[in-house]
């Protein structure tokens, strides 16, 4: 169990393409390697070979200024209320936030990606084309978040007048989510979603000068967000249904993770986690906990 889980780490990092193999430690460094771990020269020759560093970077760079966000207004920004539209600092500030849960949650998850890029590209193109899939990619999910926000509000609040008139209370704040974990749960034993897992690892071929080849970044930035978003749309609405819960965010994107790195795509792990994740929800909205 052990060999298994050091061979799926090692198999995420293995580099695709190892440019000219130069080595980490130059002889004329060995002496102070200490020094040499600082040094431009170990980092463009780690980025070389692991392009998806830059993944790991930028996402924990979102978790902590997150978590900052989270520590300094007590609380992610409630979307599904009852009280009316948002402000424009209060939109702005939800935007942010959903930006912030992209590249915190997503990024992990585009190892492959990342390095078919870098290997298409000559090595002083290579970074500033990570950097446009990346920007692609990121806002195809703001834009489908808007749309999920939009989706989302309306249906709340003609959800929350109904009830008020029924029962004369609200109980769709947790019934919402519950909701939507089931059917995260149901789409991962679908056998469309198989065919979402395959399109995440599909690729495109890429020219590599001037102005095209940003082009070719942008453009496999936009199908790879779209193609993630096919794959991951039911636990992300969820996630928006139950107001972006800091611990909920950090457990969905471990799920995620270990979902695409150890689990078989045969594996129905994550649907019973969805599963669990549902009723805790339901359970809450029924007992008032």
């Amino acid at each position: 169990m052990l060999n298994k889980f050091v061979t799926n780490i090692y198999l995420a990092w293995k580099p695709q393409w190892t440019p000219q193999r130069l080595p980490l430690l130059p002889p004329h460094v060995r002496q102070s390697s200490r020094v040499y771990l600082l040094s431009p020269e170990f980092w463009h020759c780690w980025l070389a070979r692991y392009p998806q560093t830059w993944l790991w970077l930028w996402s924990g760079l979102a978790w902590i200024v997150l978590i900052n966000r989270v520590l300094e207004r007590s609380g992610m920004p409630d979307i599904c209320s009852s009280s009316g539209l948002p402000s424009g600092q209060q939109f702005i500030n939800m935007v942010v936030d959903w930006g912030l849960m992209i590249v915190a949650m997503m990024f992990p998850l585009l190892n492959e990606q990342i390095r078919h890029v870098a290997s298409r590209m000559p090595a002083n193109m290579r970074n500033a084309a990570i950097h446009w899939f990346l920007l692609a990619y990121t806002l195809q999910w703001l834009c489908t978040g808007l749309f999920i926000y939009g989706v989302s509000f309306s249906t709340f609040s003609s959800l929350t007048a109904v009830t008020n008139k029924i029962a004369g209370q609200t109980t769709w704040g947790n019934i919402l989510p519950a909701l939507s974990f089931a059917l995260a749960a149901a789409w991962v034993c679908s056998p469309m979603r198989r065919n979402a897992q395959l399109a995440c690892s599909r690729t495109i071929p890429m020219r590599i000068q001037g102005w095209r080849a940003w082009c070719d970044s942008l453009h496999y930035g936009v199908l790879s967000g779209s193609f993630c978003i096919r794959n991951c749309w039911a636990p992300m609405l969820a996630l928006i249904l139950a107001q972006h819960g800091l611990f909920l965010m950090i457990l969905v994107a471990s799920l995620l993770t270990y979902e695409r790195y150890f689990l078989n795509y045969k594996s129905r792990a994550l649907a019973l986690a969805w599963t669990s994740m549902a009723l805790a929800f339901l359970l809450q909205s029924i007992f008032r906990i």
